[in-house]
């Protein structure tokens, strides 16, 4: 509010301020496997789901506390990334960063990484059995 001057009159206005929050979103994280041998690759993806249109933005991905990459989501609302793990059990998790019009959402999923499998060499044996030669007359 404006009191006014000798030269200038009193004046007042409003200011409405809007607040608008970004609509809740659900991230869901799948694997391509969910056990694999030691040195093969898996194909973590994260679907971002909920709010009006299709979200956009980053995605970060973690085994467990460790950061394992940063993906840009697609015209769809995904994001994917393979990784190479450790032998274990790990959650590895999709943490959605948000945009103006979509929330923050996280999601995971376990996988176990098994140690590589022993190949055993075989033999193969042959026998031969002795064959009976006609009489020579």
């Amino acid at each position: 509010r404006y009191q006014g001057s000798a030269t200038h009159a009193a004046s007042e206005s409003t200011i409405t301020v809007t607040a608008q929050s970004a609509a809740g979103t659900t991230t869901l994280v799948s694997a391509r496997a969910r056990s694999v041998p030691f040195g093969t690759a898996i194909t973590f993806t994260a679907q971002v789901s909920g709010g009006t249109g299709v979200a956009t933005g980053m995605v970060d991905f973690f085994d467990g506390a460790d950061p394992a990459g940063t993906v840009l989501l697609d015209a769809a609302g995904r994001a994917a990334i393979s990784l190479q793990l450790a032998v274990g059990s790990h959650i590895v998790s999709a943490s959605y960063r948000g945009d103006a019009n979509h929330g923050a959402s996280s999601g995971n999923v376990s996988v176990t990484v098994t140690s590589t499998p022993v190949i055993t060499p075989t033999s193969t044996s042959v026998s031969i059995s002795p064959r009976r030669l006609p009489r020579a007359m």
